[in-house]
């Protein structure tokens, strides 16, 4: 009776760790050392790995340079499998999605560049490209619109056709300023305009921690004049408007105190709008309202509220605006 050839199954992970199990440190060692010196991937691995080296990209996106922009004058031919390789080995290295991220997009920066540099426009080349980004199998619409758009933005630039937006003239660094401290507290008044007979001064409780404003006396708290909190203010015959001078606005821009101002002159007008954005989206809010001013011509100044969870718009007048008038301005730039 003939017996029949029994099929040799292929090695599997399972028996190489079998295998491992027989040496000592020294023996796993020298088998590490073999495999070091036995090709550069296992060296570019190693190095990964145990992050030896302090960029652990380097090697890998030496390979993608090699493969993605080859030097045409020596013959060298393009391989994106080659290029996607070292993605791949620096993904069974370490993996990290960061780098991933890095090495996905210098493919993308040296495809482009090579495309433009030498013209190509090889529909297979920039199809393997799309390709390249599914690493594990998987479809990854992200990563292949990304290489979709690196391959028109390289056959848009072959053509010689400008696909970036034109760029805003960067704004030149303010200078420092040679005002006097006199020409800076009329500049303020100038800007912040309202009335002058009085003003509001910031208060806060230290207990409550509770906050506001309230017109500022000459007589607060001054004894057997002022009977807070017994008597509000508001109802206080007592009560003694202090005037805004310049001695109180140089006072809140050193930081002695907090003074607001009250916009709403004796005849219903008004020198300036003010916007809040106090809201849970007021970042979006402010950014489409000084949107809409730029594109409506309106110059509008833009500051961080001092809890750092607002903001308020100031759109300054070139002389007095009926409060109707400004409203409506206001209302036309939120709609707009």
């Amino acid at each position: 009776m003939t017996g029949m050839a029994t099929k040799k199954s292929t090695p599997r992970w399972s028996d190489v760790k079998t295998k491992l199990g027989d040496f000592d440190r020294a023996g796993l060692i020298g088998l590490v050392q073999d495999l070091y010196a036995a090709s550069k991937d296992n060296q570019a691995f190693l190095h990964a790995r145990f992050a030896l080296d302090g960029d652990v990209l380097k090697p890998y996106k030496a390979t993608i340079d090699l493969w993605l922009w080859p030097d045409v004058f020596k013959n060298q031919d393009t391989s994106v499998a080659k290029a996607k390789k070292a993605i791949s080995n620096y993904k069974k290295a370490i993996g990290q999605p960061d780098g991933l991220a890095e090495l996905m997009v210098f493919s993308c920066e040296r495809a482009t560049g090579f495309s433009t540099d030498v013209g190509l426009q090889d529909e297979g080349y920039f199809d393997a490209l799309v390709r390249m980004f599914g690493l594990d199998g998987r479809s990854n619409e992200l990563t292949a619109l990304r290489a979709e758009n690196t391959r028109l933005i390289a056959l848009l630039e072959s053509h010689g056709i400008e696909w970036r937006p034109p760029s805003k003239p960067a704004t030149p660094p303010a200078e420092p300023s040679t005002q006097s401290t006199k020409e800076k507290i009329a500049l303020f008044r100038r800007l912040f305009r309202g009335r002058t007979d009085a003003y509001p001064v910031r208060w806060e409780s230290k207990t409550t921690g509770k906050s506001g404003y309230a017109p500022a006396c000459a007589n607060e708290w001054l004894a057997g004049v002022c009977e807070k909190p017994r008597i509000k203010c508001a109802d206080c015959s007592n009560r003694l408007l202090n005037p805004l001078s310049d001695a109180v606005i140089y006072n809140h821009l050193a930081g002695e105190h907090t003074v607001g101002v009250y916009p709403l002159m004796e005849d219903d007008s008004c020198y300036f709008l003010a916007v809040d954005f106090d809201e849970a989206e007021w970042r979006e809010d402010e950014r489409a309202f000084m949107q809409s001013c730029d594109e409506l011509g309106v110059p509008a100044a833009l500051e961080i509220s001092r809890s750092g969870k607002g903001a308020h718009a100031w759109v300054f007048f070139a002389g007095r605006v009926s409060a109707r008038d400004a409203r409506r301005l206001g209302t036309a730039i939120i709609s707009h």
